[in-house]
This record gives C-alpha cells, sequence and structure tokens, in this order.
C-alpha cells in the first residue's frame, strides 16, 4: 500500500508546474488570465441579466396599474361606478 502511494505522489509531482515554470501553481499557461477574464464576464452578464429583468417588471408593474385607472376612470365617466366607489379605486391603485 505505501508503496502505491509514494509512486501516486512521484507521478503527480509534475503536475504542480505551471505558469512561470514553478511548482504549486495549479493552472497551466494562460489558464489563469483567460479564466479570470471568462469569470468576470460571466459575473457581469448576471448582473447585467437581474438589472434587465427588474427594469422590465417594475415597467409592466407601472402599465398595469396605469391601465387600471383609465378603465376606473372610464367606468367613472359611464357612471357605472359610484363617486365613493370611484375614490375608492384610485386610493387603492395609487
Amino acid at each position: 500500500m505505501t508503496g502505491h502511494i509514494a509512486g501516486l505522489v512521484q507521478f503527480t509531482r509534475g503536475f504542480g508546474y505551471g505558469m512561470r515554470g514553478w511548482p504549486g501553481y495549479p493552472m497551466h499557461g494562460w489558464g489563469f488570465p483567460i479564466g479570470a477574464v471568462v469569470a468576470v464576464l460571466v459575473v457581469s452578464g448576471l448582473v447585467a441579466a437581474v438589472i434587465v429583468l427588474s427594469v422590465r417588471l417594475a415597467r409592466r408593474n407601472g402599465r398595469r396599474t396605469s391601465e387600471a385607472i383609465e378603465i376606473a376612470k372610464a367606468r367613472y365617466a359611464r357612471g357605472e361606478i359610484s363617486k365613493n366607489e370611484f375614490e375608492v379605486l384610485m386610493k387603492d391603485l395609487s
């Protein structure tokens, strides 16, 4: 068993050399800078997606409220609802 572990340690010793040939660097060659750039782009994309979705949801809710107010005004103008009902609707929608 000890011989297998020693052999495994010997085998993996060469994998520790990375960017400047120094041991201890897990990334080889240009892996670290490219990986960092990709990570920054992915995180930036996620943040942008959250912002865009938040703005779209806020606009949609604003449109629905303004549409509801217009419907309430039209119903009040046609006489379908009383002044008290209209005032309650406007208070709820504002």
